[in-house]
């Protein structure tokens, strides 16, 4: 069961990674990598928040 859950954050990671900077997709969550993420969830989830 983990290693299937560990295969579905890695793959979801890359996901993003690929769509949002697709120069490099390491799944390895950085600066930038959450940079983009918390930008994101600025421009769309603030009425989700408040």
């Amino acid at each position: 069961m983990q290693t299937k859950q560990n295969d579905y954050l890695l793959f979801n990671k890359a996901a993003f990674q690929l769509h949002f900077r697709c120069r490099n997709y390491d799944c390895i969550i950085n600066e930038e990598t959450s940079a983009v993420l918390y930008t994101l969830m600025d421009k769309y989830m603030t009425e989700i928040f408040r």
